[in-house]
């Protein structure tokens, strides 16, 4: 078994969306900050949930409530800090065995922030997702 690489952010993103398409609880508690209060994760529509072993028993009902998914996600923007980045996501999610197409699926749109651990690895602080509404994202010089 080959030991994951959580080195840069775009390789915990992408072990991030790889365990949420292969339904892979130990993969995703992998990538979660081991601390019971500092994590945060709200799924689209539901409460917040704090702490890691909150946040791993709703991927563990999430990954039994069905057929699984496919995941393809883009980074719409970032801002790191020191030993945190903010990445502001774009996820389409389809049904397992639906052609990914770049207009299809389901769009949601999630804002992941990463610390960076003593052992040098990323691993996720929090995660929020929503649906996307109709114009998903907007830029604006106004708000400096």
């Amino acid at each position: 078994m080959t030991t994951p690489d959580y080195s840069s952010v775009d390789t915990a993103l992408q072990a991030f969306y790889s365990a949420l398409e292969k339904a892979d609880l130990a993969a995703m508690r992998a990538l979660w900050v081991s601390s019971s209060r500092a994590a945060v994760c709200i799924h689209p529509g539901g409460p917040a949930l704090v702490g890691t072993r909150a946040i791993l028993e709703s991927w563990q009902a999430i990954f039994n409530s069905g057929p699984g998914l496919t995941v393809r996600f883009d980074t719409l923007n970032r801002h790191m800090r020191a030993q945190e980045v903010i990445c502001l996501v774009r996820e389409r999610l389809y049904p397992l065995g639906e052609t990914a197409s770049p207009d299809g699926g389901h769009e949601v749109l999630a804002t992941n922030v990463l610390t960076l651990t003593a052992t040098g690895e990323w691993r996720f602080l929090v995660h929020h997702a929503s649906a996307a509404p109709a114009v998903a994202v907007t830029n604006s010089t106004a708000l400096h």
